[in-house]
C-alpha cells in the first residue's frame, strides 16, 4: 500500500491511532481508526490511505476521492489532506506506491 506519510502540500500525516483524533471527532476511540484497505490497521502508522466510512470533519461537504491522511494544525484542529502517491505499476519501488482502490466491505 505504500509508506508515504506526507500530503501533496508537504504536511506530515498524523498517526491513524492517535487518541486525540477520537477526542476531536467525538467518537469512541475504538471507532476512530478507520478500516483500512490493506486490512492491517495496526500497521499503517501515519501513511496515506483511503479508508472507508470515516466521519466528515466540520466544514467538509464530501468524502476524499483518493489517498489522504489526517493532519493536525498547531495541535488545535484537524483536516483531511490528499496525498500524491504514484499508482502501482507506474513506479519502481512497490513499497512507495499505492493501490488506487478504496477499502471495500
Amino acid at each position: 500500500m505504500g509508506s508515504q506519510s506526507t500530503t501533496r502540500n508537504g504536511e506530515r500525516c498524523a498517526y491513524w491511532d492517535d487518541p486525540n483524533i477520537a477526542t476531536y471527532l467525538k467518537v469512541d476511540p475504538w471507532d476512530s481508526v478507520p478500516e483500512m484497505p490493506d486490512l492491517m490497521t495496526w500497521d499503517v502508522s501515519n501513511y496515506c490511505r483511503w479508508p472507508k466510512e470515516v466521519p466528515k470533519l466540520k466544514g467538509e461537504s464530501s468524502n476524499p476521492t483518493g489517498l489522504w491522511c489526517y493532519v493536525w494544525h498547531n495541535e488545535e484542529y484537524l483536516t483531511r489532506e490528499e496525498c500524491d502517491v504514484p499508482a502501482c505499476g507506474e513506479f519502481e519501488n512497490f513499497h512507495l506506491c499505492a493501490l488506487t482502490l478504496p477499502a471495500v466491505g
